[in-house]
């Protein structure tokens, strides 16, 4: 595990950037949720990082991700979705695309609550708006919707609307291991232990804490 946290560590620092999704964008915004499951239902505020996986070209198929910090009565919850093939088994392989429009995405690990129940975030961008694959092209066509939904294999337990509303600071640190939803946990365990290992890593070679607060510039 040390050497993975190095290894992280030393990347963050050599990109001057986060380790994972670099190339990114952030919004402030909101998020209408219904259903009984691991988030609160209701309106709740958010901040939202749209990003490249690796920043490639315009017309170039990459890694979209959307991670959103969800601010409940309980504390922050984070989740971050990458995208994935549209339906069945294909929403558990990673999928670059070329744009925004059309794209789905998955949390790939689930949350395991109490009972053993077992959910994914899946999220779909369907806004012809939006061409490309670029973190920053939402603030071209404000407000900017995305659809939620937590769903086992077998059924949709909450739906929801994200909106972007508005440009915000890109200050915002996700760590879905540190901040899951109150009685629930990331699964598998044992990867779960290794992402939050490398986040460490990542937030160490920024030199920002996991609350996202900055302890030194990066050189």
């Amino acid at each position: 595990m040390d050497l993975l946290q190095t290894s992280f560590r030393l990347l963050a620092r050599v990109r001057r950037a986060r380790a994972f999704h670099p190339v990114g964008a952030s919004y402030a915004g909101s998020l209408e949720l219904t259903g009984d499951g691991p988030l609160p239902p209701g309106p709740h505020r958010c901040a939202v990082r749209l990003s490249q996986g690796v920043g490639v070209l315009a017309g170039w198929p990459d890694l979209l991700g959307v991670g959103t910090r969800v601010e409940t009565a309980d504390g922050p919850v984070d989740v971050l979705a990458t995208t994935v093939g549209s339906r069945g088994w294909r929403r558990l392989v990673l999928r670059p695309v070329r744009r925004w429009h059309r794209a789905t995405l998955s949390t790939l690990m689930p949350w395991e609550g109490p009972d053993g129940t077992r959910a994914q975030v899946l999220l779909t961008v369907d806004d012809p708006r939006l061409v490309s694959p670029r973190p920053g092209e939402p603030a071209e066509h404000l407000p900017v919707r995305i659809t939620w939904r937590v769903a086992t294999p077998h059924r949709v337990l909450q739906a929801g609307l994200l909106t972007l509303e508005e440009v915000a600071p890109d200050r915002v640190d996700l760590d879905p291991v540190l901040h899951s939803p109150p009685g629930w946990t990331v699964v598998p365990r044992w990867l779960a232990r290794v992402r939050a290992t490398a986040y460490v890593g990542s937030r160490e070679g920024r030199g920002v804490s996991p609350a996202g607060r900055v302890l030194r510039a990066v050189r």
